[in-house]
């Protein structure tokens, strides 16, 4: 009986032990987006092109080419939080944004990211070098990396580059602060890009035939 009565309380602190180190990993996840607001303006005017954009599948960096989010601690030395990721991978995510910023924009007949029957005339290229989280010391930053390229088909040239390499410090360490710069960044940078587009376009006009389908 006295041995019972030893084992019995020795057994209820193991169990108590292994409950309180074996904790439950709750994952959070997060979003690349920003609201792409309606021009009534833009929709008011014919496109400025009556040519077809086709969005080429994004290439990224195999290091970022997931979900978990990257989280650089030395110059060449990744991790990735453990507890944190994207909802949507990078290169879809930012695919669809560019997709939705186009459109408002009315540059063009027709943008799509999805492969069609017709010849595209122009194509734009992406390119994600970088897409992290930056710990230096005391502070985060957002980092985003990127080259966009559109191709003429016609003229046979790049018709319009922009690239950028942008870094954000984050006012405290929060993942969502990280999702939300990224997402500024990213909408700050296609505006450029929608810029440059607007006035390669404007000053080729004639050179843009009628897609198939498009009257």
């Amino acid at each position: 009986m006295k041995r019972i009565n030893l084992i019995l309380p020795l057994l209820s602190l193991a169990l108590l032990a292994l409950s309180c180190g074996s904790r439950t990993m709750t994952r959070q996840y997060y979003v690349i987006e920003f609201s792409v607001a309606s021009d009534s303006a833009a929709l008011a005017r014919p496109p400025l092109s009556n040519g077809y954009c086709e969005i080429a599948p994004l290439e990224i960096a195999p290091a970022y080419a997931q979900k978990r989010i990257a989280v650089r601690i030395g110059t060449h030395e990744l991790n990735y939080y453990q507890e944190h990721e994207w909802a949507v991978r990078p290169d879809d995510a930012i695919a669809a944004q560019v997709e939705d910023y186009l459109q408002s924009r009315r540059l063009f007949a027709m943008v799509s990211s999805r492969l069609g029957r017709e010849v595209p005339q122009y194509e734009l290229y992406t390119r994600i070098y970088q897409l992290e989280a930056v710990d230096q010391k005391n502070r985060l930053l957002a980092h985003l990396r990127l080259d966009w390229e559109l191709y003429d088909r016609v003229s046979g040239e790049r018709a319009v580059i922009h690239s950028f390499n942008r870094s954000q410090v984050l006012q405290k360490r929060n993942i969502n602060l990280l999702a939300a710069a990224v997402s500024g960044i990213l909408e700050a940078e296609l505006t450029r890009l929608g810029d440059k587009i607007e006035a390669y376009l404007k000053e080729n006009r004639a050179a843009a035939p009628v897609s198939p389908g498009q009257d």
